[in-house]
């Protein structure tokens, strides 16, 4: 019962969105909006953690169930987009490696950072 108590109030945050988005003047996905929502929350200490933990790790757990649809409606458009295909799989491999290496790249001044800060002891001047 605890869980689907969680999962309604993630379905609530969800229809806020879902409600803000189609009151903006202009598009903005209802996805991010909730993100927002849920981000302002849990930081506000107004919703904690302990209130979606299981629900949450349920969801991340079987997250590639959700990827099924996305994948059937490409396999439904695949003759639209048949020519552009090796376009498309070169933007993909090109956005990944530029993804990959900006999170390597931030990881290592985070760390760089991380260790002048403790090499100082724990004060202010960090860079």
């Amino acid at each position: 019962m605890y869980v689907m108590i969680q999962f309604a109030t993630l379905l609530c945050i969800c229809l806020l969105s879902e409600v803000i988005s189609s009151l903006l003047p202009f598009a903005f996905p209802a996805s991010i909006i909730g993100m927002f929502i849920l981000l302002a929350l849990l930081l506000l200490k107004i919703f904690p953690e302990k209130q979606i933990d299981r629900v949450s790790t349920f969801l991340l757990g079987n997250m590639s169930f959700f990827f099924i649809p996305a994948a059937i409606g490409i396999l439904d458009i695949y003759g639209d987009i048949k020519p552009y295909i090796l376009t498309i799989i070169l933007i993909c491999v090109i956005t990944f490696i530029i993804a990959f290496a900006v999170c390597s790249l931030t990881a290592a001044i985070a760390l760089k950072i991380m260790g002048s800060h403790s090499k100082n002891g724990g004060g202010r001047d960090v860079l």
